[in-house]
């Protein structure tokens, strides 16, 4: 089964054009690049994502939630994301909204390239790059 891991991104945004590059390492020890242009800087990454993998991910729900006050606020970012026929959900919370945005991406990938996740619970991804079922 392949899956991905990050290893560097960049994104920038400015009034009518967003950049994102990524850079994935796959379960076979390869190194994969990528950049994209996209409505703003998570939609440009995600679609560097999706070439890599050669996915085509359809977001059915994306949202941020803000956690904590101050400087140790953080935001917890939750989406679903359909592939296929398949809708897959994640969340990850880091104070870094795009960074959390393109592990809990990861994630659903992931899963989405294992059959035996295709069914079951939730899918939540902790701190430490751990895919963890609620």
């Amino acid at each position: 089964m392949l899956s991905y891991e990050l290893v560097d991104w960049t994104a920038s945004t400015g009034s009518e054009l967003s950049c994102g590059t990524i850079r994935l390492k796959r379960s076979d020890n390869a190194l994969l690049a990528d950049a994209s242009v996209g409505e703003g800087p998570i939609d440009a990454v995600f679609r560097s994502i999706d070439r890599i993998a050669g996915t085509h991910g359809v977001l059915v729900s994306y949202s941020v939630k803000t956690t904590g006050v101050g400087s140790n606020a953080s935001g917890e970012v939750t989406l679903e994301v359909k592939f296929g026929d398949k809708v897959f959900s994640a969340n990850y919370t880091d104070k870094n909204i795009i960074k959390a945005s393109i592990l809990v991406y990861l994630a659903a990938i992931n899963r989405w390239l294992d059959p035996q996740n295709h069914q079951g619970p939730k899918l939540e991804l902790r701190k430490g790059h751990e895919y963890a079922l609620e």
